[in-house]
């Protein structure tokens, strides 16, 4: 602690904030290290000597409640743990963090792995695409569907090969991710992968891939979304019409005129306002 007089006051302590921070990320209490990592993040730039302690600390999913310390861009209920807040805390150091997290993606722990994607996904770099898209073969899931969901965060078309591939992936929430993923990056080279993801086993899968056809906007998608509409889930039906009003093509008109006979009050909606957006 370093101690300074006061110009109008007593002795005013004023602690070595940094190496204290660095400290308590080996704290035994699993709030106070997630504590430490988001406050060292609100120190951007300014904490790069932290990063070498915030990248071990990558490997910490020990649980904790959420906000560590103010921090309103999450859900406030939403669970998080030391790990996770190393990782947005590293994003927010920018790129000086790039190259020791690209190093952590093939680290030998899965959870440093997982969140190292994450912190890459919220930089936003499209030089962190090739090394996630390795990644994209993990053989852990949790760690493929954070890295498809890093890819759509970048938004770099060299990705869309790769995700296309994993629409197939054994895990339902890869796939999902990946479907995500694909609509963010807008290519129509993921049409005919999103098509035959419309029939996915699992309606998240389709619900999504819809999405991402939606934002997309190619013509290709129009018969596959024009099936969708009687898809047995009533959220893949209301995304597939929300995804025939975005593409804008009169050949749909006809089925979204059926969907508003739907069951469900936002299916006949979204049927509804997607015939006035063709028109």
């Amino acid at each position: 602690m370093i101690l300074i007089n006061g110009l109008n006051g007593p002795v005013i302590p004023l602690q070595n904030d940094m190496s204290e921070l660095v400290a308590d990320l080996s704290s035994p209490d699993a709030q106070q290290r997630a504590r430490a990592a988001c406050l060292l993040g609100k120190k951007g730039r300014n904490a790069e000597s932290a990063v070498p302690a915030l990248i071990r600390t990558l490997d910490d999913a020990t649980p904790v409640e959420r906000p560590a310390c103010g921090d309103e861009r999450w859900k406030s209920n939403e669970e998080t743990s030391p790990g996770r807040e190393a990782a947005v805390a590293l994003s927010d150091m920018g790129r000086q963090t790039l190259d020791p997290l690209i190093d952590a993606l093939a680290d030998d722990s899965w959870v440093t792995r997982m969140h190292a994607a994450l912190a890459l996904g919220l930089i936003e770099d499209r030089r962190a695409v090739e090394p996630l898209t390795v990644r994209l073969t993990d053989e852990v899931p949790r760690v493929r569907a954070r890295v498809a969901w890093a890819l759509g965060m970048i938004e770099d078309h060299e990705g869309v090969g790769a995700l296309t591939a994993v629409l197939t992936d054994e895990s339902p929430d890869v796939r999902e991710q990946s479907a995500w993923a694909l609509g963010m990056i807008e290519d129509q080279a993921a049409v005919d992968a999103l098509n035959v993801a419309l029939k996915d086993e699992s309606p998240n899968v389709r619900e999504q891939s819809a999405w991402a056809l939606g934002m997309i906007e190619d013509p290709g998608a129009v018969d596959a979304l024009i099936e969708a509409l009687k898809d047995e889930s009533s959220d893949v039906r209301e995304q597939a019409a929300w995804a025939l009003g975005m593409i804008e093509d009169a050949r749909a008109l006809d089925a979204l005129a059926d969907a508003i006979k739907d069951d469900h009050a936002d299916v006949r909606e979204k049927a509804i306002w997607a015939i006035g957006r063709i028109h």
